[in-house]
């Protein structure tokens, strides 16, 4: 360090100057190549209805044509392809659940039907029981119906 010192003392003030302007120069110099060589190049529009169209839209104009409908176009038969497998399935589950109803009520009214069979039987039976006892006239009848019990005893 002391020879730099040294070596800088013996220098005269025209040749310091010249060496602190050169030494920056050299590095801003270094500096623009080096920006230059990373930075990517912008390509310039070769025609102005590049220009035109990039400027009608903020998105892919691609996206815009025919790649960009036929993906839609996709997209959607797959949503009504799907959708129809649901209501195929819905459709298969009501129609099983219709057929259980239908089985459950014929199941039940067979059973009612029998039921109400039985009670009209049980019904006529007493029905012809009660046609074949006695008739009473109607003077028996008020006779039954006042009450006539033994006397009180105190």
């Amino acid at each position: 360090m002391a020879n730099v010192n040294a070596w800088w003392s013996g220098l005269s003030p025209n040749a310091k100057r010249n060496l602190a302007v050169g030494s920056i120069g050299s590095v801003l110099l270094a500096t623009i190549i080096a920006l230059a060589w990373v930075s990517p190049e912008v390509a310039k529009p070769s025609s102005k209805q590049a220009v035109i169209q990039h400027i009608l839209t903020d998105s892919d104009p691609r996206s815009l044509g025919i790649d960009g409908i036929s993906a839609q176009l996709r997209d959607l038969l797959q949503k009504n392809d799907e959708q129809a497998r649901r209501l195929a399935a819905i459709e298969e589950q009501q129609k099983r659940e219709q057929q259980s109803d239908e089985l459950r009520f014929k199941q039940w009214t067979s059973a009612e039907r029998e039921a109400y069979e039985a009670k009209l039987k049980a019904v006529t039976g007493e029905v012809e029981s009660l046609k074949n006892k006695p008739t009473l006239s109607p003077q028996t009848m008020s006779d039954s119906s006042s009450p006539q019990g033994p006397p009180a005893s105190k």
